[in-house]
């Protein structure tokens, strides 16, 4: 799929810019004597980016780290049904980080960063749209059986 190797791209992406912008930030500081103030604050917002964007791909993936010692035991309809009120309850969680992350995102529209003058909107509407996306991938789960 497409947004699978959207998703696999972006998150290189952001590896590389944190990458070179903590490369630039020690070179600059050390050996010129003349740091950048704006580098710090986008590594921090490009690896927090790259963070909601991994939680994406290891559910996507089927990643994320699971206890199943006790439903190992369980007859396969049980373990069916505990797997399904499971990945409802992470669904739900996942709505309502969404529903606040919109309403955090109309809020910080009109605020901008201290170094970069970034809109914070911008920043933070990786909550919302990350939600959405491992809620697809959650739903997908259910259906295949995964």
């Amino acid at each position: 799929m497409k947004i699978n190797r959207l998703l696999d791209g972006v998150s290189v992406l952001c590896m590389g810019l944190i990458l070179i912008l903590v490369i630039a930030q020690v070179a600059m500081r050390y050996l010129f004597n003349s740091p950048l103030v704006w580098s710090e604050e986008l590594a921090v917002y490009v690896m927090v980016w790259m963070t909601f964007i991994g939680s994406v791909i290891c559910m996507r993936d089927n990643e994320h780290i699971e206890v199943t010692i006790l439903t190992d035991y369980l007859p396969q309809g049980l373990k069916r049904a505990i797997f399904v009120f499971s990945r409802l309850a992470s669904a739900i969680f996942l709505l309502i980080v969404a529903y606040y992350g919109f309403e955090l995102v109309q809020e910080n529209l009109v605020v901008t960063s201290a170094a970069n003058q970034i809109n914070m909107g911008l920043v933070y509407s990786i909550l919302p749209l990350c939600s959405l996306g491992m809620l697809f991938y959650i739903i997908r789960s259910i259906v295949k059986g995964e």
